[in-house]
């Protein structure tokens, strides 16, 4: 136990003088005869850039390198990242810059960048959405811990329409066809389309509900709607709609307003032949 007790001594002690042997020691004696010990400890200054001072270095940084990009960033160090498209987290001001945080996300994950911006007027607000450029550098100036994160010098942004944003290269086709039976009278009235899903607006008229169904078929398959919150969009529709992520707009498809079954007490008092399903037939467009 007392050899255990002296070997922690001797390693705390040279410990101790190692810590002296890298600062300097001023030895000063007091008026009164005391000494006092000054450790004189240098702290190296890390030197940082602003973002104006960092220029790009090779090539832009493809968004299938970002997993790699998030592990090992001193690898991508002064790499731009061109036209990408994030949500602007937040945005802190400052007198004379500003903290970006802005976000991507892919099937394979996020991607945080805290960016750095030389002015205090930005020119977007948080919670917008758009293509952004940066230069990855880990050396700028900013009070934010970034273990998770990307940091970088703001190079530009590109606003886009939340749509747009979570839903490229969209379309809006004005439909507004109307049909009826004795049931209903329902009315398409467009539809908005784009890479990762289509949206049918449509309104209709009656005087019990719910009492229709509504169902898209197409290749014979009926197709399974969407919710809201899948599609990733924060301002909801006003009115009817369905959304379909495996609608094809480009080739035909059929749309069948018709009765619910599940109402019969009050279908009872149609003949079958007024309550004919409506149907929406479409080509493609």
């Amino acid at each position: 136990m007392e050899e255990c007790s002296m070997k922690k001594l001797l390693t705390v002690l040279f410990a101790s003088v190692l810590f002296l042997s890298a600062c300097g020691v001023d030895v000063v004696e007091n008026e009164d005869g005391s000494t006092s010990v000054n450790l004189n400890v240098e702290v190296e200054e890390k030197e940082v850039r602003k973002a104006s001072e960092i220029e790009a270095e090779g090539e832009p940084i493809p968004v299938e390198e970002f997993d790699i990009l998030n592990n090992d960033r001193d690898a991508y160090q002064n790499r731009p990242i061109e036209n990408v498209p994030v949500h602007i987290s937040s945005i802190d001001r400052y007198s004379d810059h500003s903290i970006i945080i802005a976000s991507y996300e892919d099937e394979k994950g996020q991607t945080t960048f805290v960016l750095l911006i030389d002015d205090n007027n930005v020119g977007f607000e948080e919670g917008d959405h758009g293509l952004i450029s940066l230069v990855v550098a880990d050396d700028i100036d900013t009070d934010y811990l970034t273990f998770s994160s990307v940091k970088g010098a703001f190079k530009g942004f590109e606003k886009m329409s939340e749509m747009e944003f979570h839903n490229p290269n969209h379309q809006e086709i004005e439909v507004n066809e109307t049909k009826s039976n004795a049931l209903v009278e329902a009315t398409i009235e467009k539809i908005v389309a784009g890479d990762e899903f289509a949206i049918i607006h449509y309104n209709y008229e009656t005087d019990r509900n719910p009492i229709i169904s509504f169902d898209v078929i197409q290749n014979g398959v009926e197709l399974e709607t969407t919710p809201f919150y899948m599609t990733g969009l924060e301002t909801e529709f006003e009115g009817e709609y369905k959304i379909y992520a495996d609608l094809n707009i480009d080739e035909p498809f059929e749309i069948i307003v018709e009765k619910n079954e599940s109402n019969y007490v009050y279908l009872s008092q149609f003949d079958e032949g007024e309550l004919q399903p409506l149907s929406f037939e479409y080509t493609g467009f």
